[in-house]
């Protein structure tokens, strides 16, 4: 009898050991899964950081890009403008330059018609002067 109960006293000791350890690497096992799942999503975190941040460094250059862009086709309107208005200016001025020496033209024109006029008058009254002179009847 008594060897009966040191028997089954070991049996049972033996089973709570057993059920004890099987609790036990029960446990760690779901403590390395949980760990294991933690480094996951803090991977997947990770990647998603870098993800986002590669995006936003890729917006960004994007943006810089169309602004250079856009101030390059600002410069070269302006130049195009300011080229338009130089040439401009100059047609100006050389219109102006023919019509001044038009002017000039004219004018000269006018002055020796004058001086031609006035010699033909002198030359007239110079000679109605001498025959009325000369002439006595």
């Amino acid at each position: 009898m008594m060897m009966m109960m040191m028997m089954m006293m070991m049996m049972m000791m033996m089973m709570m050991m057993m059920m004890m350890m099987m609790m036990m690497m029960m446990m760690m096992m779901m403590m390395m899964m949980m760990m294991m799942m933690m480094m996951m999503m803090m991977m997947m975190m990770m990647m998603m950081m870098m993800m986002m941040m590669m995006m936003m460094m890729m917006m960004m250059m994007m943006m810089m890009m169309m602004m250079m862009m856009m101030m390059m086709m600002m410069m070269m309107m302006m130049m195009m403008m300011m080229m338009m208005m130089m040439m401009m200016m100059m047609m100006m001025m050389m219109m102006m330059m023919m019509m001044m020496m038009m002017m000039m033209m004219m004018m000269m024109m006018m002055m020796m018609m004058m001086m031609m006029m006035m010699m033909m008058i002198w030359i007239m009254m110079t000679n109605i002067i001498l025959i009325i002179l000369f002439h006595i009847p």
